[in-house]
């Protein structure tokens, strides 16, 4: 020890006191200063340490500091076996398929095909255009196998599977070969996906402070265990093309569909937990077996929401115990948009017309509903309904631009309310606005007032209905007709998204190139999600989804139809395939009228997206 101070201890033992020399002294200290400690118990023993510490300033010093270094050197030691108990723990419950399927290990020269261990299969990846496409891009959730590709570092040392987070199942072997290879047969048949069981992971009743799993850890959710992540979210807009662009985009081979293309997970089933959505898309075994990249959905529902990209940014990110590369990865985000126009000539047809008609010549048993249509006849074509009890395009429109003009000025009802709501001090984007110099703006949430009677159901319908008391409104979805027009500004929902979502996350697709150009328009959206190069023009080429009168997600017209259909056209030089069937009438006037308000918007949403759509 230190100069001047010996050490022995004085153990007792049956009652009484015995000496018991220590290896630095051969006698007991004897030194008037020594300092006696209280006892420490150790079974049947009290224990005493006494210290002769000389009266010295120096060799006191030196006693303190001897003491605080083992003090230190205990509690890291403390720490590294708690750590390394944690990680021994983790690893003997992962069952992490690289090396089992692929046979690749530290040094190995992994350049190239990896081959699941069958001869009877084509390999599911290609290290060298898979992780990394022609434009340099890396699908989201891979940076960490890409950087492990193209480097020295240990292929089995992977915290993740791309998007798929690793299995970890306590004490169950998995036999990763039989289970890809038992999927690989049906590599290009969607159809035979096998999605996860929500069953096998919770009905929903999950407490709140589950949602988020933490950092999205697995170890913070073990019901993680397996699935995989969205890698691409098809916002919207609604009624510009959607279907389409996921049908199209699911064609690539590196992608595999969700269990159905609109899921509307963070605008209405945000209350289950995050495992109930990802057992929506295919698990780890499929993305392994046919050599998936990535996954995603299409619902237009999350476009118009600022709560929505909040969330998403949130639930989707990666977590702290994944390698450093991927931390702050999401999914990339897609919006397509339309002229501003024909989007809302689609949504009247859409959210009015068709709903209309059917509540008149199907008259519901609702009484304010049956109430609002009494001195309607029953019985009468469709034709008849069209003509007499139908508000216009146009009526709807100039009700609508009427009370978005004043919402929508500087200093307007938009402007204070979405800054008293997300603004500062507490609100999702406070940062936001105290940084943009023209303000956020919700206008679907605060131009359209409250309900104001049964029989005036919005304020801006209130002079229609009194000059028109014949037409119908009463009993339809005044959430999606009152903003025919505000759906159309897409910029004021798009700046949402930008500040949640960097730049290069965001891609912006023009309705008219996918019709006109569909296999340009999505090698782009491929490029742009780092896929590798491919060919859309026969997955193109088959057609268009939820077009015209034949709707439905998944209802594809033929292209052969769509030009049958066109040919009947009254005006064939304005040609929109999207709106063939439609009948709706659009005076030069009010066209005119529509064009000078929706300019300033179209070219903030230019701005934004970096490049511009062909919209006369």
């Amino acid at each position: 020890m230190g100069r001047g101070m010996r050490w022995s201890s004085i153990s007792k033992s049956r009652g009484k006191y015995s000496s018991i020399p220590s290896p630095a002294a051969e006698s007991p200290p004897s030194s008037p200063g020594a300092i006696e400690l209280p006892p420490v118990n150790s079974g049947d023993e009290e224990e005493y340490e006494v210290y002769a510490v000389h009266d010295s300033h120096g060799s006191k010093i030196r006693a303190v500091a001897a003491i605080s270094l083992t003090a230190i050197f205990i509690i890291l030691l403390i720490v590294l076996v708690v750590v390394h108990e944690a990680r021994s723990k983790d690893e003997g419950r992962v069952d992490f398929p690289s090396n089992i399927l692929f046979g690749t290990g530290s040094g190995g020269n992994i350049r190239g095909p990896l081959l699941v261990k069958s001869e009877d299969f084509l390999p599911p990846y290609d290290t060298r255009r898979d992780f990394r496409n022609e434009l340099g891009k890396v699908p989201p959730y891979w940076e960490e196998i890409e950087l492990i590709v193209n480097s020295t570092s240990v292929f089995s040392s992977l915290t993740s599977w791309g998007p798929c987070y690793r299995p970890s199942l306590k004490g169950i072997g998995i036999d990763w070969q039989e289970q890809v290879l038992r999927q690989t047969p049906n590599r290009f048949n969607n159809d035979q996906i096998v999605y996860p069981r929500a069953s096998e992971i919770g009905d929903g009743s999950v407490s709140p402070s589950n949602f988020y799993s933490g950092d999205n850890d697995l170890a913070d959710n073990p019901n993680l265990s397996g699935l995989c992540r969205p890698g691409f979210l098809i916002i919207g807009q609604a009624k510009c093309g959607t279907s389409s662009l996921y049908h199209y985009l699911t064609g690539h081979p590196r992608v595999l569909p969700a269990s159905q293309k609109q899921l509307d997970y963070f605008k209405y089933l945000s209350f289950k937990p995050m495992e109930w959505y990802l057992s929506n898309f295919p698990p780890i075994q499929t993305f392994l077996a046919r050599g998936a990249l990535i996954t995603g959905e299409s619902s237009p529902s999350y476009f118009p929401y600022p709560e929505v990209p909040h969330m998403i940014h949130q639930r989707t990110r990666m977590g702290s115990n994944i390698a450093m590369a991927q931390r702050g990865s999401h999914p990339k985000i897609i919006a397509i948009v339309r002229d501003p126009i024909s989007r809302a000539m689609s949504s009247y047809k859409y959210n009015y017309v068709d709903p209309a008609i059917k509540m008149l010549l199907n008259r519901p048993n609702n009484p304010k509903v049956k109430a609002a249509m009494s001195n309607i006849s029953e019985g009468m074509p469709e034709s008849y309904y069209r003509e007499n009890h139908l508000f216009s395009f146009e009526e709807l429109v100039r009700a609508e631009i009427s009370v978005l003009r004043e919402c929508l000025k500087p200093g307007g009802v938009a402007e204070q309310m979405s800054r008293r709501k997300y603004g500062p001090p507490n609100g999702i984007y406070a940062d936001a606005f105290m940084e943009r110099a023209s303000p956020l703006v919700n206008a679907d949430e605060f131009c359209y007032g409250e309900m104001v009677s049964d029989s005036v159901p919005l304020a801006q319908w209130a002079y229609l209905i009194r000059q028109y008391p014949d037409k119908v409104i009463i009993g339809l979805d005044y959430h999606l007709i009152r903003s025919i027009v505000g759906r159309s500004l897409y910029s004021l929902f798009l700046n949402w998204w930008y500040k949640k979502f960097a730049d290069d996350d965001i891609h912006v697709v023009c309705t008219e190139d996918l019709h006109f150009r569909p296999a340009e328009a999505m090698l782009n959206v491929s490029l742009f999600l780092g896929l590798p190069k491919f060919n859309f023009s026969n997955v193109t080429a088959e057609g268009m989804y939820n077009v015209g009168f034949h709707q439905g997600y998944d209802t594809l017209t033929s292209w052969d139809d769509i030009q049958n259909e066109a040919e009947g056209e009254k005006d064939t030089d304005d040609l929109d395939f999207a709106n063939i069937g439609y009948d709706v009438d659009v005076s030069d006037e009010l066209r005119n009228e529509l064009k000078d308000f929706f300019h300033p918007y179209n070219e903030a949403l230019f701005q934004l997206a970096g490049k511009s759509c062909q919209w006369n």
